[in-house]
């Protein structure tokens, strides 16, 4: 916990940044994780790639089903961090080399990995800088070509799984195209890789396969009561107002045949009840079960049902409607509830 924390009164000695996180990555596909500033992108990066050094760590990572073993997994996967970390005294072409010589197999003869090393160069178009030297921040290389520089050093060790932690925020857009064509060239080849991004343009989010939204307790807890607000405002209130017409022309007919002796008033009710069920529990399914798995809620039976629920609103302007002497007082029914108590006043 944070001194600074500790001493606004935040209870207990350790402050959680990641908890029930869970997914997984697939050979082929290009995942984009995203999430707003703060939501923890770069600490779960960090802690698939083993790069975590502080804090406490539990939970399983597994490759292909195996747990994962940090010295193996090392030689297998490259990260390319937000911050552009590079050695100011060599060169664009000799930080790649360096790269490759260490990291290679040692099966991979010199010939060979001077050729990769100019591949991948061309690939994200740092050969007309190939001599060119890193120097600091600011000075040498530009904000974008040193980004470019911080990507080409990790595939030039041929790793078969790929972090990239928001590559996209610093270069400016022919840049970002550049570094998205990198990434799908990499994928295309089998390769995993799994990019944190932050404010993507329509063109860079278009260009991932798969969407892993990191986002705090936030914003999740918005987005559930923003789908409630939804269901209730275009679901439930368009139900019962449109019900409500069909049960005050149908009241006055109810009131001449019950005067007739026809059948008794718990009939009448329990068929109007049993009639729209077909079209409340079509409507309710097909809405309530693409937006319950949309918005990612809990699937158990006791939540599921709860939640469709609360999609019978058509029952509730039935109701309304029939405690009412018309319509029109029906339909502002909700104002004359009294704000303590579960009771309301019919005028």
């Amino acid at each position: 916990m944070p001194a600074e924390m500790k001493s606004q009164g935040v209870p207990g000695d350790k402050l959680e940044l990641l908890k029930g996180v869970s997914g997984a990555f697939r050979p082929g596909v290009l995942t984009a994780l995203m999430g707003v500033s703060g939501a923890g992108k770069t600490t779960l990066m960090d802690v698939l790639a083993g790069r975590k050094s502080g804090g406490y760590i539990k939970g399983n990572i597994s490759i292909s089903g195996y747990p994962k073993k940090q010295e193996t997994f090392a030689r297998i996967s490259g990260y390319c961090e937000q911050n552009d970390i590079h050695s100011p005294h060599v060169t664009v072409y000799e930080s790649l080399l360096y790269s490759a010589w260490l990291r290679l197999p040692p099966d991979v003869n010199s010939k060979t990995r001077k050729m990769f090393n100019m591949e991948v160069m061309d690939l994200v178009e740092l050969t007309p800088l190939k001599n060119a030297l890193v120097g600091l921040p600011g000075v040498n290389l530009s904000t974008e070509q040193r980004k470019r520089l911080t990507i080409a050093v990790e595939p030039v060790a041929n790793p078969s799984i790929i972090f990239m932690d928001e590559p996209t925020s610093g270069p400016d857009a022919r840049a970002a195209a550049i570094v998205m064509r990198t990434m799908r060239n990499a994928v295309d080849t089998g390769r995993t890789v799994v990019c944190a991004i932050h404010q993507p343009s329509i063109d860079i989010f278009e260009a991932f396969d798969e969407l892993g939204n990191k986002w705090p307790t936030p914003t999740k807890l918005s987005n559930a009561m923003g789908s409630m607000y939804a269901a209730v405002i275009f679901i439930g209130l368009q139900n019962s107002a449109s019900v409500q017409p069909v049960v005050d022309v149908e009241r006055t007919v109810f009131y001449r045949e019950l005067a007739a002796g026809m059948y008794s008033a718990l009939a009448y009710a329990f068929s109007q009840a049993i009639v729209e069920i077909p079209y409340i529990f079509s409507q309710t399914v097909l809405y309530g079960v693409l937006v319950y798995a949309m918005i990612s809620f809990q699937w158990t039976a006791a939540k599921i049902f709860w939640y469709l629920f609360f999609m019978f609103f058509t029952y509730s302007g039935m109701i309304a409607v029939s405690l009412t002497p018309n319509q029109n007082f029906s339909m502002i029914l909700p104002e004359y509830f009294p704000h303590h108590g579960t009771s309301f006043r019919v005028l």
